[in-house]
């Protein structure tokens, strides 16, 4: 049997190690998506980190606007003539009407003050002030104890009022407290920040377990979620509120070099594989051509003697049972028989 395969010839195979063209685009597309992808990242923190900046900035500067007109109010509360008016009202309470004009005239939103003798204090009902009596009783008692009291709506009147107290000294004495009623509405109207990058701002004033008290809120209140930034207004028990503004680095300076890296690795050798298979041209293979087969196949060459014994014997054939011969072949016909005996032709014979 004739085992082998006629192949056809294949020319001289070419020395020269060209790279696909299918990875110099692979690595070319992989430096660009990661430059690309490294840029991304540090402009999004870049922006990232000035959006929390400036957010930053318009929180406190809307902090900064309610302190001028509230340092306004305190200096008209502390100044050497509102502080000799209370005394004379407080020896006469007829001047009250002086103090009043006096302390509106530094600020028109004060509508109402009240006197409070330090003997008085003891004695004083707090249902007898109004429905806010024990807030007032409160900072009364702060000031006698020589805390300071903070300046704070009552949201419990309507409409709401802000209350203030002032320590009146005599010789380092307490003698007596006086007591202001204003309008808020000269702190709501001062408030006016920009919120272009915070988008939310609330000026309001936290009651303990009593609701909130709002007292002006610009923009959209869902942009601040649960758990809005509270920066209080010194001073007072007033907060402002706006969306937090913390900065939350998706990718460090490390990590971006790293990228850059690599991703102008990838071009690199991206380049230097392009650059080699320009410097080696591919040399075109010339089909070398295939002689017809001839229409009587040569003699196959001897088989080598070493094969020799283990060259293919044919394998002799097998008989089939006798007994199936039997059943299978058909008898023949018997010869017919001669029974004739000659004596004298077999003594002939044997002579």
């Amino acid at each position: 049997m004739n085992l082998k395969l006629n192949l056809p010839e294949l020319g001289p195979i070419s020395g020269e190690k060209k790279a696909h063209p299918v990875l110099v685009y692979v690595l070319a597309a992989l430096g660009v998506l990661t430059i690309l992808l490294a840029a991304w990242l540090y402009f999004s923190d870049f922006n990232a980190a000035r959006s929390a900046r400036a957010a930053a900035v318009q929180g406190s500067a809307a902090v900064e606007q309610l302190r001028v007109p509230l340092q306004c109010f305190k200096q008209v509360l502390s100044d050497g003539q509102t502080m000799r008016l209370s005394l004379v009202a407080l020896e006469d309470p007829s001047q009250t009407g002086a103090l009043l004009d006096h302390l509106q005239s530094g600020l028109p939103a004060i509508e109402e003050v009240e006197i409070y003798r330090h003997e008085d204090l003891d004695r004083l009902d707090p249902n007898t002030i109004g429905p806010n009596g024990f807030a007032v009783m409160d900072m009364l008692l702060a000031v006698q104890e020589g805390k300071q009291s903070l300046m704070q709506v009552h949201g419990v009147l309507d409409p709401p009022r802000l209350f203030d107290v002032l320590a009146l000294q005599l010789d380092g004495q307490i003698v007596g407290i006086l007591l202001v009623r204003a309008a808020p509405d000269f702190l709501a109207d001062a408030f006016d920040p920009d919120i272009s990058e915070l988008g939310f701002a609330r000026l309001s004033q936290s009651n303990g377990r009593q609701p909130m008290l709002e007292l002006k809120t610009l923009g959209d209140p869902t942009l601040a979620g649960n758990y809005p930034e509270q920066i209080p207004v010194p001073g007072s028990m007033l907060r402002v509120e706006y969306p937090q503004a913390r900065f939350i680095e998706i990718s460090g300076n490390r990590t971006f070099v790293t990228m850059l890296v690599t991703g102008f690795v990838f071009l690199v050798g991206a380049l230097l594989l392009h650059r080699l298979n320009q410097k080696q041209p591919a040399t075109p293979r010339v089909p070398v051509p295939v002689p017809a087969p001839s229409a009587v196949e040569p003699p196959a060459p001897a088989e080598p003697e070493r094969d020799a014994e283990f060259a293919e014997r044919p394998e002799p054939p097998r008989e089939e049972p006798v007994e199936k011969k039997v059943r299978t072949e058909t008898p023949a016909a018997a010869p017919p028989l001669n029974l004739h005996y000659d004596i004298a032709e077999r003594r002939r014979q044997k002579e």
